[in-house]
């Protein structure tokens, strides 16, 4: 019955990776920023690297963790690097194997523990494309898991030493991986200690620590760690516009009261339940675990609970309370979460009561994944016939700066082009965007010529005042407005190049 349920589950998760990695190639953000990445740690040597030339609203220099964008360049092939992320969540699953393995559960539990790591709608839909966060995860559930042998499977003294010691190395490389994994474990670390009840717990995140700063060196560990600390303090400032309207919710150009159900911190009980609604969405079965042990009294070790249970208190924290919500979008934290929501599935019973709940579960998550699919279809892409043919265009003019809207396509434009465009936002210098990012609250031409701006690009769909706007602000003049479709390409005629 349960190999049944595993079946199903496996299935669906198949179907929708494939689905849903197909889809999201159209509307890709990140892997064009990773693109850029890869070609400067392949082609220089050192920390940090820089990516001159491209991006107006943050440092050349690159500040974000520089082991994902290290092992990318060792790849030239750019066919092969969309297979990164898939091949690193591969190594994922086999760690989580391993796990189950060395702790025994029942075949049949471990099956679909593992099925339900495959069809996890947040896994899904976030290793569509080239991410960090999938690097990052998996070094701190390896780190974990070690930890977990050396206490719970109680092997021979060496082989323990040897796990922690591992630990650490592993942590160091989270450090250098992924920002919002190392604030998860920060946070998990002091219930995590306490859960192990081994002094080794601090110790391997200390050393861990040390190796950071020895292999990319204390200047640059400074640089990072700062910049992180800068885009804490410009989100605990700008939390609010999360997701809003670059335009719509302007005092600028639009109206700051206005409409913020699309902001990600939608207001009043409809955000809540947003937030709550994502949260679920993100990893269903996982919600539906203590309802499977209330029902049969059957509960796995504390450490599981602690685990998982720490890791959903973070990521709601960090969506409903404002002081944390600087933290990032607390939904991702669900990413961390499919692991141990795992190894909790397999400690529990193969019972009648269990099978329902965990049918339940399926069925929700194939809805979900359903749902994701439709989300991911439907998004504003960045790769339509039109704004190919923009692309084409612009790569045929000389270099220049353009100002692109909306801001996510600005970065197809940055990879797919010699031009720089009016964009940052991926690692030191987020105090460059104040006013532009996340709502204009300064004039367009402030930007304009403060960063040289030549030509400006835009959706109409997305901006359908765009024209009238820059041509009332004397940016632009309407015979330079060249049609492609929805979009429109227009020379900036009040700066000089």
């Amino acid at each position: 019955m349960f190999a049944l349920l595993a079946l199903a589950l496996l299935s669906a998760g198949i179907v929708a990776r494939i689905a849903i990695f197909r889809a999201a190639a159209a509307s890709a953000v990140d892997q064009h920023y990773w693109m850029l990445a890869a070609r400067a740690y392949r082609e220089q040597r050192g920390l940090p690297v820089r990516i001159p030339g491209k991006y107006l609203l943050e440092d050349e220099t690159q500040a974000y963790p520089p082991l994902f964008g290290w092992l990318l360049g060792r790849v030239s092939n750019t066919t092969v690097l969309r297979w990164v992320t898939p091949a690193v969540e591969t190594a994922g699953f086999l760690a989580l194997w391993a796990v189950l393995l060395a702790l025994g559960v029942r075949w049949d539990m471990m099956t679909l523990a593992l099925a339900c790591y495959v069809a996890a709608p947040v896994l899904v839909v976030y290793n569509a494309q080239l991410t960090s966060r999938v690097l990052g995860d998996f070094f701190l559930f390896s780190a974990m898991a070690l930890q977990l042998v050396a206490v719970v499977i109680e092997p021979a003294p060496w082989l323990a030493w040897l796990c922690w010691i591992a630990s650490a190395g592993l942590l160091g490389m989270m450090v250098m991986t992924h920002k919002m994994s190392l604030q998860l474990h920060v946070v998990l670390m002091p219930v995590w200690w306490w859960s192990l009840s081994a002094w080794q717990v601090p110790v391997a995140t200390l050393i861990g620590l040390a190796l950071f700063v020895i292999v990319v060196g204390p200047a640059f560990a400074r640089y990072q760690l700062c910049a992180h600390w800068e885009i804490v303090n410009f989100w605990n400032r700008h939390w609010r516009n999360l997701g809003a309207h670059q335009f719509d919710l302007s005092p600028v150009y639009g109206n700051p009261d206005g409409d913020r159900s699309a902001c990600f911190h939608a207001p009043g009980w409809r955000g809540a339940l947003k937030h709550l609604r994502v949260v679920v969405s993100y990893a269903p079965l996982n919600v539906l675990l203590p309802v499977c042990s209330l029902l049969t009294e059957a509960w796995p070790p504390a450490w599981v609970l602690v685990w998982l249970g720490a890791i959903y208190v973070w990521a709601l924290a960090t969506l409903y309370v404002p002081g944390l919500k600087r933290w990032g979008g607390g939904h991702l934290y669900v990413f961390n979460a499919v692991a141990p929501g795992a190894i909790y599935l397999s400690f529990l019973p193969a019972d009648p009561m269990v099978f329902v709940v965990v049918a339940v579960g399926v069925i929700l998550t194939v809805i979900s994944l359903a749902m994701a699919w439709r989300i991911v279809v439907s998004r504003q892409t960045a790769r339509c016939k039109d704004f190919e043919d923009v692309i084409d265009h612009l790569r045929k003019l000389p270099v220049a700066r353009i100002a692109v809207f909306p801001l996510q396509a600005a970065e197809a434009v940055a990879a797919g082009t010699p031009h720089a465009v009016l964009w940052g936002g991926h690692g030191y210098g987020f105090g460059q965007m104040e006013g532009f990012f996340p709502v204009l609250t300064r004039p367009l031409g402030e930007f304009f010529h403060r960063h040289r701006v030549t030509w400006v690009c835009w959706d109409t769909g997305y901006w359908p005042k765009g024209e009238s706007i820059l041509i009332g602000e004397g940016l632009i003049q309407a015979a330079t407005i060249i049609p492609f479709g929805v979009w429109r390409l227009a020379r900036v005629g009040s700066v000089s190049e």
